[in-house]
């Protein structure tokens, strides 16, 4: 029974350390999250399931990022590390959306599946 209850609470502080931040730690960028709750409805449980990777993109004339959000919490289930897109390509069952942020600040997500 101890054992349950240590391995459930590791999982929770993981997710809450995701958001409390450190100096190692990301944040979500800005507007994403304010994107997923008002465009697809998503609660903030949902958002605790949600993670995402991040690729720049610089052309001559603009740069933009594109951001791909996956579901981190069944990626830590089958024990899974996603770092970089490339991950997630060999994965491709865990995205949910895709979308980029543009120089301006402007972000476009579509759905690519439903969690």
């Amino acid at each position: 029974m101890v054992k349950t209850f240590k391995t459930g609470l590791i999982k929770v502080s993981t997710r809450l350390h995701r958001f409390m931040g450190s100096d190692s730690d990301r944040h979500w960028p800005a507007r994403v999250l304010e994107t997923l709750e008002t465009k697809y409805h998503l609660l903030p449980k949902d958002l605790l399931r949600l993670w995402y990777v991040r690729r720049r993109t610089i052309s001559d004339k603009f740069k933009t990022d594109s951001i791909f959000i996956y579901d981190w919490a069944s990626a830590y289930k089958q024990n899974l590390s996603i770092r970089e897109y490339d991950d997630l390509y060999k994965h491709p069952d865990l995205l949910l959306y895709k979308g980029h942020i543009l120089s301006n600040g402007e972000v476009r997500i579509e759905r690519i599946r439903s969690n």
